[in-house]
């Protein structure tokens, strides 16, 4: 719907696309890869039924400390992981002051350090988290939200996530035809080449975004002509933004032609170290499957 000041659309939406950062020494947002397991820990393939809510918040059940048939969102667009802030008093956990940036934001938080996360089998002792008040994410998905689990996690073992089965497979994994490299970066985030319009980017690939989201900074020179479709209200963990909504004309992940494809672009802070263009959201491509190979560093996909 317009409105009166010009096209703006007002929209109730839920997006997820955290982008963490902190402040405090120790905190890192880089990965290195699967570590802590050995080879035939690796190796082995677990399988974990998931929800999903609005087509692409992946929730799944883990614990923290000895509480466990918690609810998890799963987002490798964040790092370190949050939790919530109910659930972080429950479990006694000793907060400090940390940093968070959100697209154009940047605010305090408290942070501190789990006592163990457990995803099936996999389980990592006293990992550096976030505490946050995450009743938003209630509110927009309907149901209680107890952590978001990120990098710090996933990057432990090679993963695959299954949109029709809604199973996410731990362990070895099958890469399809249709794959390309993840890019060695120097934040270390998990960024795979796609061309639009002809442009080459890097992207940052989340699993949390509802769709595809494009940095004003780093585009609007590269790609000065997209078609405008109005704005939205959003909102996410700094609070509402809004965006353009955009049309790409064309949209290429390896050599997969995605054809015509809606995106947003939204404002960014100003970061010289920021080395990805925006980010690309799984589900907004209509894709079956996706697998993240951390040794031979590939991304893979089944439409």
């Amino acid at each position: 719907m317009k409105s009166e000041n010009g096209g703006r659309i007002a929209e109730a939406s839920l997006l997820l696309s955290l982008l963490l950062i902190t402040a405090t020494p120790g905190f890192s947002q880089a990965f290195s890869g699967p570590k802590a397991e050995s080879p035939r820990e690796a190796d082995k393939h677990e399988e974990i039924p998931f929800e999903i809510y609005r087509d692409y918040v992946i929730v799944i059940q883990g614990s923290l400390g000895d509480t466990h048939g918690l609810n998890f969102i799963l987002d490798t667009g964040t790092n370190p992981s949050i939790v919530d802030s109910k659930i972080a008093k429950e479990l006694h956990l000793v907060e400090m002051v940390g940093r968070l940036a959100v697209h154009d934001k940047r605010f305090e938080v408290q942070q501190s350090v789990s006592p163990n996360v457990q995803l099936g089998s996999l389980r990592l002792e006293a990992i550096p988290i976030l505490i946050r008040d995450l009743a938003f994410l209630q509110t927009g998905l309907g149901i209680r939200i107890d952590a978001v689990i990120g990098l710090d996690v996933l990057t432990q073992r090679n993963f695959s996530i299954n949109y029709t089965t809604k199973r996410i497979s731990l362990g070895s994994v099958h890469l399809s035809r249709s794959v390309v490299p993840l890019q060695s970066t120097s934040s270390s985030w998990l960024i795979a080449p796609m061309e639009v319009d002809g442009v080459p980017l890097r992207m940052l690939v989340d699993t949390a975004a509802s769709s595809i989201f494009l940095f004003r900074r780093s585009i609007r020179h590269r790609l000065p002509h997209l078609t405008s479709l109005g704005e939205i209200v959003s909102s996410n963990m700094g609070g509402e933004f809004l965006a353009q909504r955009a049309l790409l004309t064309r949209t290429k992940l390896g050599d997969t032609d995605f054809g015509h494809m809606n995106a947003f672009v939204v404002e960014d802070w100003e970061d010289e170290t920021r080395d990805f263009d925006g980010l690309l959201g799984p589900s907004a491509l209509g894709l079956k499957q996706i697998a993240f190979d951390f040794q031979r560093r590939a991304l893979s996909w089944k439409k």
